[in-house]
């Protein structure tokens, strides 16, 4: 590390501790490079429930791609991981990433909500189906 690092400055920190759970941030460009994410999570004291620290780890997006890709829909579909305003964080489609949903769905009335809806890709009907993960940001 570092001299004068002090992870409690960093925000993947200050959102773990402030959330109470375990948060997912946006994307950013690694020290090291290549796209990461952290997974944070705060650690509490055993009975009174006092946060003692926060515990996070870096995950390159193409690992997460890869977790993604390996959700099967017997070849109709894909899966992908966007925030609750509807940014793409994850997608196998490397250039729908860190782009809006309704700028990859335009013309499409695409609510980020749980449940399915109707859009048009490319002219084509498609359908679409959100379900909530407990951590991303605005989520």
């Amino acid at each position: 590390m570092p001299a004068g690092y002090d992870p409690r400055q960093r925000p993947w920190y200050g959102a773990a501790a402030s959330a109470g759970q375990t948060v997912l941030t946006a994307p950013y460009q690694g020290a090291v490079g290549g796209v990461m994410v952290t997974i944070a999570t705060p650690v509490k004291r055993k009975g009174n429930g006092e946060l003692m620290g926060v515990v996070g780890g870096d995950v390159t997006l193409d690992t997460l791609v890869e977790i993604i890709n390996s959700v099967d829909f017997g070849g109709i579909g894909h899966a992908f991981l966007a925030d609750a305003n509807g940014q793409v964080i994850v997608s196998p489609d490397k250039d729908q990433v860190m782009k809006n949903l309704k700028d990859i769905y335009p013309g499409s009335n695409l609510r980020v909500a749980a449940g399915m809806q109707d859009v048009i890709l490319n002219g084509q009907d498609r359908i679409i189906s959100f379900a909530p993960v407990a951590g991303l940001p605005s989520a």
